[in-house]
């Protein structure tokens, strides 16, 4: 599967920045900056974890649209076709993970088609896919712990027919 990774161009922030030497509170601070950096730049669009609405974001740029407001139920995207999408988004900070958020009602899910979108542990690469609705209800299981349908980022799902991979563009 290939992956995009970040403008090559763009300034390499050495992981050796002198972090360790903050206060816990310090670090949370800086968090605190980093995230309303993001939001005035438009990368994100709250204050909460920013996976998602980094997610939402390339999904977004790569149909040339914008994220719907946060209040819109069923899907974050319209694409310029109507197309209805939900946007999932899988960080890989752990070796196997795969599982995505739950699913909402698949009877009547009020989208078309889910994005996912699954970066770096860093944030510095990504791949994603476009999944319709029915490779969605193909692949969905039933998870007792999430009460509903949940969708997994396998081998399996990836190589449905359906499902086609997005190339996602960087900043």
């Amino acid at each position: 599967m290939p992956s995009t990774s970040v403008d090559e161009t763009s300034t390499d922030v050495s992981r050796e920045t002198s972090l360790s030497k903050l206060s816990v509170p310090d670090l949370l601070a800086l968090w605190v900056n980093v995230l309303g950096e993001l939001r005035a730049r438009g990368a994100i669009r709250s204050a909460n974890n920013p996976v998602g609405d980094y997610a939402e974001f390339l999904v977004a740029r790569h149909y040339g649209v914008e994220v719907e407001p946060p209040s819109t139920k069923g899907y974050d995207i319209r694409t310029p076709s109507g197309e209805l999408i939900q946007v999932k988004a899988l960080r890989r900070t752990q070796p196997g993970r795969t599982g995505l958020s739950r699913l909402g009602n698949l009877d009547e899910p009020g989208f078309d088609a889910i994005v996912i979108v699954a970066l770096s542990a860093d944030f510095s690469s990504w791949e994603a896919w476009h999944v319709p609705l029915s490779a969605v209800r193909r692949h969905a299981r039933f998870s007792k712990a999430w009460q509903g349908p949940k969708l997994s980022l396998t081998g399996r799902l990836v190589s449905d027919a359906e499902v086609t991979p997005l190339s996602l563009q960087a900043l």
